[in-house]
């Protein structure tokens, strides 16, 4: 780590010095904005911030905004009266990174990261991991060091201040749009992968999907993500560097006529990739298609391990899952494999799903149902 640069000063390098040294204007001592924030879970919901900077002057004219102390309040729905976030103490430097709920608790939580690296040792931090985790516990927020479960956690909250200088109100599209030209500093670092992203626990994104009969449909799809225990991240398995799926849930988006139940894959003992939605013919319903990423987790669901799928089938109105037919053996996926397009683009259009897939990393028993590891190429679909 970088002393006394970590990530807020690196933004203001890219996208406020030059307001601050050539132009001449001035940075407000404080500011209060509201900004749409996403969920891990897929929910968007709206904070209110209010921040206080300091401005530093140094060597070769160049000026670095610090953030002396922050407030961040989740503006309350129904049901939810949450109390506000306070950090910073006017000593030492915290800027939040991320708002969200915990999957397991269902209770908010909050990450920062400390700009000053003596600071953070004063604090008991590792010079490695900066960061502060407040979780919510009996109406108030309690402060500890980052736990490991939150390593590699991308953030959601507003990186890009030049984006709110003039605005009361930061619309989610526009801050992904401007917090996405830094996509390498957006999460909480692992130190063991040099300061890399690992993958977000949880992705949401609409798709488009082209059936065997040439239609053109949309799907929404939300999947939850492992994170391995010894932070060194995931082999890939359905594209290059993906991790693997704890669950999935897939729906077909409704025309006028059509409104489809949710299929849902994985109990997070199973780590399914859907490979397929499509339409039978013969029946006029739809079916999908999951490979079981693991030989032993196919094994234990009663598969054969050279042929690793399963074949979920619409009938009175829910999905029943079954080994995967003869019939579909050797049709082609036509489901987004490679995760790369949507992490942070958030939709995969059918150009850049073919790109994806095309991607030569991607492993053949992917891109079709094979029979056996040896088995026919896709042919169909």
């Amino acid at each position: 780590m970088l002393a006394n640069r970590t990530l807020r000063t690196i933004l203001l390098l890219l996208v406020a010095t030059a307001t601050l040294a050539s132009c001449g204007s001035h940075w407000p001592n404080e500011r209060t904005w509201k900004e749409e924030v996403r969920l891990s879970d897929g929910r968007v919901i709206q904070v209110e911030r209010h921040e206080r900077y300091r401005v530093l002057s140094e060597l070769g004219g160049l000026s670095t905004l610090i953030t002396e102390s922050s407030e961040l309040s989740v503006l309350p729905t129904p049901g939810e009266g949450l109390p506000l976030l306070k950090t910073g103490d006017g000593g030492m430097w915290e800027v939040p990174l991320i708002v969200d709920v915990d999957a397991t608790t269902g209770t908010y939580f909050a990450i920062t990261i400390v700009e000053r690296e003596y600071d953070a040792k004063a604090a008991g931090l590792d010079g490695r991991k900066p960061y502060f985790e407040y979780r919510l516990a009996d109406g108030t927020w309690k402060r500890q060091p980052v736990s490991d479960q939150k390593l590699g956690w991308n953030t959601n909250l507003l990186l890009t201040l030049a984006l709110m200088k003039e605005k009361n109100f930061i619309p989610l599209a526009e801050k992904e749009a401007a917090d996405g030209l830094l996509s390498e500093h957006k999460c909480v670092l692992m130190p063991v992968l040099n300061g890399r992203c690992s993958w977000p626990r949880a992705l949401t994104w609409p798709e488009e999907v082209q059936l065997a009969d040439g239609r053109v449909i949309t799907v929404e799809r939300h999947e939850r993500y492992r994170v391995p225990s010894d932070l060194t991240g995931v082999p890939a398995v359905g594209g290059p560097g993906d991790p693997s799926r704890e669950s999935t849930e897939l729906r077909i988006l409704p025309t006028p006529s059509e409104r489809l139940a949710v299929l849902r894959t994985g109990d997070g003992n199973i780590s399914e990739v859907p490979l397929i939605v499509d339409l039978d013919v013969a029946t006029g319903t739809y079916f999908a298609i999951t490979i079981v990423d693991h030989g032993d987790e196919a094994i234990a669901a009663g598969l054969d391990p050279r042929r690793p799928y399963f074949e979920y089938r619409l009938t009175d109105g829910t999905w029943k899952r079954q080994p995967v037919s003869e019939q579909k053996m050797g049709w082609k996926s036509n489901l987004l494999l490679g995760l790369s397009p949507v992490r942070w683009k958030n939709h995969a259009s059918l150009a850049d799903k073919k790109a994806a897939n095309d991607d030569e990393r991607v492993g053949p028993e992917y891109k079709c149902v094979r029979s056996s590891p040896s088995g026919r190429e896709c042919s169909r679909g």
